[in-house]
């Protein structure tokens, strides 16, 4: 699945299709469509300059409409970045 299509489909920038799976939770199926978000984290805080470094990555799960009569979930894998430094000068 494109970028485009993605963006068409769920109206989410920068971001790439990885799979779509049912899921039984709490004894009703789900669907799961995993994305990850494709910017890189950026090299310093836009705010104040301060250096920041990569520290992993986090799924956002966010509930969306339903599709083929069952509930979706999107899990969206983000990398992080974390301030490391209050300002350069």
């Amino acid at each position: 699945m494109s970028n485009d299509l993605v963006k068409q489909l769920f109206e989410i920038d920068n971001c790439t299709f990885d799979a779509i799976k049912d899921e039984t939770v709490d004894g009703r199926t789900v669907r799961v469509v995993s994305l990850h978000y494709d910017r890189e984290a950026p090299k310093s805080c836009p705010k104040c300059g301060g250096k920041l470094y990569r520290h992993g990555s986090r799924t956002i799960k966010v509930l969306d409409t339903p599709m083929g009569g069952f509930p979706v979930v999107l899990h969206i894998v983000v990398n992080l970045g974390i301030q490391i430094a209050e300002q350069v000068t």
